[in-house]
């Protein structure tokens, strides 16, 4: 089972956790313990690439994932969604 699955709001943010994700030793500056990270498949996007998109249908876009990844992070920037 995989460790993580990062669902991410537009394409702009999957270039951005891809570059972050590749530097070594990426966990050390979160803080955190080191994981294994597939850039290929643990990061996923919205197809229509928005932020409300994420927030209303996150469930439904993270379900095939329930059986192969332990956890779930779910990244908006809630600014483009008009909410503050």
């Amino acid at each position: 089972m995989r460790e993580c699955i990062f669902l991410l709001a537009d394409l702009g943010m999957v270039a951005a956790f891809k570059g972050f994700f590749s530097r070594p030793g990426f966990h050390q500056a979160l803080g955190i313990a080191p994981f294994k990270i597939n850039l290929q498949s643990d990061i996923i996007c919205d197809n229509a690439g928005n932020d409300p998109g994420v927030y209303v249908r996150a469930h439904e876009l993270l379900r095939p994932y329930q059986t192969s990844h332990q956890n779930a992070v779910i990244v908006l920037d809630i600014l483009h969604m008009g909410i503050t």
